[in-house]
Parts: C-alpha cells; sequence; structure tokens
C-alpha cells in the first residue's frame, strides 16, 4: 500500500471536503454569484509529509500476484513446460560410411513440432564405444598406450557436425520427423584422423542437441550398430537422474551441460580417448576424473574446485551411480585407478607413496578391495558405507504413538489428543528399565541415571506452523498474544511444572489440550527428542534420539509440504548430526518447523533461513537483517547447483502457494541486497 501524507496532498483535500459543501448546501440552482471574501488568516503549520512504502504480507499480493506487474510465475518459471523430446527412429547407411538418422521432434504433450529448416544452432556427434583393454593410441605426452590400460569403455568421437562444419543435410519430413544425413563418413580419412580406434563391429553413439528459440535444450542420444540396430543405453555408469537431483532437469549450474543433459553425452567429449584425449588426460577434464574432483572440491591437474559445497558425504557413491542401468555398478565391481585415484589424490599407485597395497598396476584393485565381502583391503562397500556409527548413533529407538481421532480420520474441535513415548535401547533392542521415565531430569547426574532431555513439539499447519495444543502455545487459553511468546519445546519429565505431563513408568507422556472450535483446518505435527548420553560434550556424546509423526485437525485433506521432499535429493536420505553435532536431524522441512517455525521462539523461520542459504546470502538471513553479527550467519561460500530462480527445484510437492501468496520472510532470504531490487523489507526497519 502505498500513503502520501503530504501538506499540499492535506490541502487539495480540505478544498475538496470545502467545494462538496457548499453544492450539498446550496445545490446546483443559477442564480447571481456573490463576491469573494476576503482572505482568512493563515493556518498553523502542518506536519512534515512523508512518502513511505509501507509493506506488509498481505500487499505483496499487489504487485506480485498472477498478470501484476512483477508476476513471481513469470519471474521464477518452471521451464518444464518448454520441453523438448528427440526421439532417434533409424539409423541407416546410405552407402559409402554416410549415415542418415530420422527423428522426431515433440513438444508439450507430445505435440509435433514442425518447421525447423535447418540445423541452425544444433550439433550432432558420432562417437565409437572403444571396449575395455583396447590398445588406445592417445596418452599424455602422446605415448602410445598398451593393451589393458585401460579398464573401462571409453568413447572417441568421430563426427562433430553443425552449422560451422562440417555440415549435413537437414530435410523435414512432416509431422515432426525429420532426417539428417552426415558429411562424415564412417571409417574416413577424416573419421579416423578423429578416432583412430574406430572398429566398425564396435558400438557407435550418436548425439544429436537440439536448441530451439521457445524451448529448453534436449538431447537425444542412441546406441547403434553401423548395420542400423538400434540398442539400448550401453556404458551407462552414472545415469543423468543422479545429476538431475541437484543440477535440475535443465542440469543448472553445470558448466555447459545445460546444453547437452545427459553424462552420456557428456562423455563424448570429455574422454580420455580420441581427439580430446591428451588434452583431457593432461587436464584431468575426462569425466571420470573430472566428476570426482568436482564433487570432492579438489584441486585438480588444471582446475581448482575446492570451493565447491558439496552437500552430502562424498564417500556416498549411489547418489550418483544410481539405477539399473548398464554398468551402474561398475563403480564398486570395477574400481580403477583413474575412478579411485579422483578422489584420494594423496595416494601415487604407480609409485605406492600413500597407498598400503604398494605400487598398484591398473585394473587389479579389486583384488584387494572386492566389491563386497573380504578382500586384503576394505571391500569398496565397506569403505564407502556412510551408515552413522559411534557416536552418531542414536542411544535409542523411539515409537511415538498419539491416541486416534474419534472418527479415525481427524480431530474435531473439543477432542485432546494424549501423546505417548516409549524407548528401546537401540544396540540391543531391549526396553529400557522404568525409572528411566520416571526420573525427574534434575536427579538425573551421572549418564545412565534418567535422560537429559525429553522433549515434545506440537506445531502447525504446514504452510505457516506455529507452535500449538500444549502449555504457553497460542491455543492454551493463558497465553496472551500481545505480550508472551509461545513456547515450542515442552519437559515431558515428571516432577516439573507442565500441567500437562503425564509421564509414568510405562512411557514419557503428554495431554494435548483440547482443539478449540477456531483452530485452523490442516495438517499439523508432533515431534520428540530423547536424549542420555547425548547431553555430555562435544566429543563425548551420542546423537540425539527422535521420532516425529503428522495429525490432520478438522479437515483430512493433508496439506501439502510447501517444499516438498527435495531436499534429501541433494542432502541425502536419513538422520545426521547438525548444529551442534547433537543433535539428531533428518532432511526434512516438517521437522526443522519443530524449531524454526514463524513464533519468534528460538530460531529463524525456514521460510527465510532456506532462501538466505542456497542463496549464499547473509544480508537475506533475518537474524541479520534483525541486529545479529553478519559473521555467525556467513553462507557466502554456499555453492547452490542450480538457479536460485529455479523455485520448483525445492517446490515440487505440487503446492503454488509460493507464487500465489508470496510474503516478505522467504522473498527477503533472496532479494534483501540484491543489487537492483528495490529492498521493501528495510523500509519499515525489518519484514515482520
Amino acid at each position: 500500500m502505498f500513503r502520501n501524507h503530504s501538506k499540499n496532498g492535506t490541502v487539495v483535500l480540505l478544498c475538496l471536503a470545502m467545494l462538496l459543501g457548499a453544492l450539498m448546501l446550496f445545490g446546483c440552482n443559477s442564480g447571481s454569484d456573490g463576491k469573494d471574501g476576503s482572505p482568512g488568516a493563515a493556518g498553523p503549520e502542518g506536519p512534515p509529509g512523508t512518502t513511505e512504502l509501507v509493506v506488509t504480507d498481505e500487499s505483496c499480493t499487489v504487485c506480485h500476484s498472477a498478470d501484476k506487474i512483477a508476476d513471481i510465475a513469470v519471474y521464477h518459471p518452471d521451464p518444464t513446460d518448454k520441453d523438448l523430446t528427440v526421439t532417434v527412429n533409424t539409423i541407416e547407411d546410405t552407402g559409402g560410411g554416410i549415415l542418415r538418422v530420422n527423428f522426431t521432434l515433440t513438444g508439450e504433450a507430445g505435440a509435433p513440432v514442425t518447421g525447423v529448416a535447418d540445423i541452425g544452432s544444433n550439433r550432432i556427434y558420432l562417437a565409437d564405444i572403444v571396449p575395455a583393454g583396447t590398445d588406445a593410441s592417445y596418452l599424455v605426452g602422446g605415448a602410445p598406450a598398451p593393451a589393458g590400460t585401460w579398464f573401462t569403455d571409453y568413447l572417441e568421437r568421430w563426427a562433430y557436425e553443425r552449422s560451422s562444419g562440417p555440415l549435413g543435410t537437414w530435410a523435414e519430413v512432416g509431422g515432426g520427423v525429420y532426417t539428417y544425413t552426415f558429411a562424415t563418413a564412417a571409417g574416413s580419412p577424416e573419421a579416423l584422423a578423429e578416432a583412430p580406434d574406430f572398429d566398425a563391429t564396435h558400438v557407435q553413439r550418436l548425439v544429436m542437441r537440439v536448441g530451439l528459440d521457445g524451448y529448453n535444450n534436449a538431447v537425444g542420444i542412441q546406441d547403434f550398430m553401423l548395420d542400423g540396430t538400434l540398442l539400448d543405453p550401453q556404458r551407462v555408469l552414472a545415469p543423468s537422474d543422479g545429476c538431475q537431483t541437484c543440477h535440475s532437469p535443465q542440469m543448472q549450474n553445470a558448466a555447459h551441460a545445460d546444453s547437452y543433459l545427459d553424462t552420456r553425452a557428456c562423455n563424448v567429449c570429455h574422454s580420455p580417448l580420441g581427439h580430446y584425449g591428451e588434452r583431457m588426460q593432461n587436464d584431468d577434464a575426462y569425466l571420470t576424473v573430472l566428476a570426482h574432483q568436482i564433487h570432492g572440491a579438489i584441486e585438480g591437474a588444471r582446475f581448482d574446485w575446492s570451493e565447491v559445497t558439496y552437500p552430502q558425504d562424498i564417500r556416498n557413491c549411489v547418489t550418483c551411480h544410481t539405477g539399473a542401468d548398464n554398468m551402474t555398478d561398475a563403480w564398486k565391481s570395477n574400481p580403477t585407478i583413474e575412478a579411485c585415484g579422483s578422489c584420494h589424490e594423496t595416494v601415487d599407485f604407480t609409485t605406492g607413496e600413500n597407498h598400503a597395497g604398494g605400487v598398484q598396476a591398473n585394473g587389479t584393485c579389486y583384488v584387494c578391495h572386492p566389491a563386497d565381502g573380504d578382500g586384503f583391503g576394505k571391500s569398496v562397500t565397506v569403505a564407502h558405507d556412510t551408515t552413522p556409527t559411534g557416536v552418531n548413533v542414536p542411544e535409542f529407538d523411539v515409537t511415538l504413538t498419539i491416541t486416534d481421532p474419534a472418527n479415525s480420520s481427524y480431530y474435531v474441535a473439543g477432542e485432546a489428543p494424549q501423546v505417548r513415548v516409549t524407548l528401546k535401547y537401540h544396540d540391543t533392542g531391549d526396553d529400557v528399565p522404568y525409572w528411566l521415565y520416571t526420573t525427574p531430569q534434575d536427579n538425573a547426574g551421572a549418564v545412565g541415571n534418567g535422560l537429559r532431555v525429553a522433549s515434545v513439539y506440537v506445531y502447525g499447519p504446514r504452510a505457516k506452523s506455529v507452535p500449538v495444543l500444549a502449555t504457553d502455545t497460542i491455543t492454551d487459553p493463558t497465553f496472551d498474544s500481545e505480550t508472551d511468546t509461545p513456547d515450542q519445546s515442552h519437559d515431558m519429565f515428571v516432577g516439573g511444572s507442565d500441567r500437562l505431563v503425564t509421564t509414568n513408568e510405562t512411557g514419557f507422556g503428554y495431554q494435548l489440550l483440547a482443539i478449540p472450535a477456531d483452530m485452523e483446518a490442516g495438517t499439523y505435527m508432533v515431534r520428540v527428542r530423547m536424549g542420555d548420553y547425548g547431553r555430555v560434550g562435544s566429543g563425548n556424546y551420542h546423537i540425539e534420539s527422535t521420532a516425529f509423526a503428522t495429525i490432520q485437525i478438522g479437515t483430512d485433506t493433508v496439506e501439502e509440504k510447501v517444499a516438498g521432499d527435495a531436499c534429501t535429493g541433494c542432502h541425502g536420505t536419513g538422520t545426521a548430526p547438525f548444529h551442534d553435532e547433537r543433535h539428531s536431524v533428518v532432511f526434512d522441512t516438517d521437522e526443522c518447523l519443530a524449531c524454526h517455525d514463524q513464533s519468534g521462539n528460538f530460531a529463524i523461520p525456514i521460510a527465510n533461513r532456506v532462501h538466505a542459504v542456497h542463496d549464499a546470502n547473509t544480508d537475506g538471513d533475518i537474524y541479520v537483517i534483525n541486529g545479529g553479527n553478519p559473521a555467525s550467519r556467513d553462507w557466502s561460500d554456499v555453492t547452490y547447483p542450480q538457479e536460485i530462480s529455479y523455485c520448483v527445484g525445492c517446490h515440487n510437492s505440487g503446492d503454488t502457494t509460493y507464487k500465489t501468496l508470496p510474503y516478505t520472510m522467504p522473498c527477503a532470504g533472496c532479494h534483501v541486497g540484491t543489487p537492483g531490487v528495490l529492498d521493501h523489507t528495510r523500509q519499515n526497519g525489518g519484514p515482520y
């Protein structure tokens, strides 16, 4: 809303009011005009005028809703509605090794794309998939490679055709079907100069990179034999699905991978063999080495990747080597010097330096490091097992139960659910002794004499969560919204001051308050934290044991998460130590909301924090905006693997309110401090 309180504006309004009053008194009848009266005395000076932009959460939609001047859906588009698909139909030899490809271009909903007159900016490749063990010709320094040097199939590109030449013939057949006839012949001197290891009996690969106005880049990939037989994908060690979980389907922020979109296209050029082979080896730029060094934040021969912030344990190989495609298990079944050495960069296999097994010949790594089971060294799966161990293992297995609603679907006004928590020792599966529940926290003393933390959080609804249904929350009749801040955490120990605790020797208990009639319907959450040894100190702890559940209040329609479950795509699944290394945190926004809610208590709302972190924007963090120390919330080193404007990368649950109901807290996370962007949030001292 805009308000203009200038002195001149006040005078104009006063004059209009006087004129309206005169018309009401005298009407509009004609008559003689009276003489002007003498000017009155000057009035007192009015207060200084201001032109002030007042921003409230509700007012954001004035400019940022559908079809307004800054529609969020326009400025933060979902690019998937511009997808293009390339489907290879046939590949035939027209004579003399000249290949012709018949392919189809389709757009949204499979509609044919017609009228593409020529190759334009498109690029088309052919490559030979050179089998492992081939006497390849290109090594560092140009020395010939002995047979068996490479223990993985690699590609040699022998045709690269585009508008700058060489250039074949593009033709439209109709109905979205096209043909492309290559200029480069298989086995020709030109082709062999690029790929000296070409063999007509090898599997070949076609890559068609197509870019058209109005569409996202697309790539068509087809493995085939020169007799025209089309094959299922060959040599797929790390399917592009793994890359896309972090980099989006458009492979954003992954150098020029946004043009090629698929690892099967990337390794046509990023190969240690053929035309680029020597350069790729000298620069550590062939894909086997390059991908590992980037994500391991390692300084390679030419490129320094040390600033990359990979968001999970680099040993979790199945993040990228996933799926059931050809060769995706090769990371463990076929370990090689080039693959293993790209992460284990301090090991020199040729001299034996820092390698317990001494000098190592390539292709024999599996002798000591089998995929599974026993070897002279650790098996590959054991060495890359990221299952928490030692202090990172929770003490207890927690069972959380909540009494069912009367209608079996959702709670209604007047119902008061009860929360119960029981524990088993994680290591043995045995029940904990009854006295562990009934020992007051103040009497816990040494480790094992009762828990140090036993708390419950009840909060919701999902979109803008606040604490509810417990003592000193917004639904507590004694709560004063004008002076109080709602409590997030509620101890479940006996002997405390919380009147809702029902703990006894059978388990921890908490009687929730009756649901008020005016409580907003939606999806609410219950989370519990339990810890005994987990509170001793840094380096002397176990992470806390937790449990979580959702409940429905006033409706059986489950609210979609605002941001879905995309966090695990980059950060991995399971539980990990976080914050002070003792909290047990699952990368799930529902659980984060237990503390990072909108109550104003304890933690910055996740709606702000998650945007500030991923945008590497310390200025946009509410803690800093409200006067906190920027050094303690410095996100500037975060390297986010997508475009920050690609909101659907995280908001993938189906909930689109981030586009239709914007408010200051999440927007501030990215936009505060952005050059050229009006900083609404600072006009009135902060976004609240």
